[in-house]
């Protein structure tokens, strides 16, 4: 998540996809190269050990332009990750990790719905990296 916004009203995301198509950036490569447990909301997730530069530009240039905005999001530190386990109780104490590179060629604008005590994610927009 670059930017959680939370709850907005549907008359707004015209706004945040005309917002985020402006925002221009490289892909990124993303190592995905540990292993962690988050113990406040019992998730284990993988990440990187350290923030590619482009990535954190890319988060940098969405929030400037929220903030432009005066649209609110949540300003919690940004942590990329990909979650692997909800709902853990802990993380082994050596996991087996195989390092990976995750090359992310877009962002997308996305709404989470609960259903029957599940998340369901819908991708609202795509918005693609400017190559070459």
């Amino acid at each position: 998540t670059l930017a959680f916004v939370g709850a907005i009203a549907a008359a707004l995301v015209p706004d945040l996809i005309a917002l985020a198509a402006g925002v221009r950036f490289a892909p990124v490569r993303l190592p995905l190269d540990r292993v962690a447990y988050w113990k406040h909301n019992h998730i284990i997730w993988c990440g990187a050990g350290e923030e590619p530069q482009a990535l954190a530009a890319l988060v940098d240039a969405l929030r400037a332009r929220l903030d432009a905005a005066g649209i609110f999001y949540d300003r919690k530190l940004f942590v990329s990750h990909v979650t692997l386990v909800r709902d853990a109780s802990g993380l082994a104490p050596a996991p087996v990790w195989i390092p990976l590179v995750w090359e992310a060629r877009e962002f997308a604008l996305v709404v989470s719905t609960r259903v029957e005590g599940r998340v369901i994610y819908q991708v609202l927009q795509r918005f693609p990296a400017q190559t070459g």
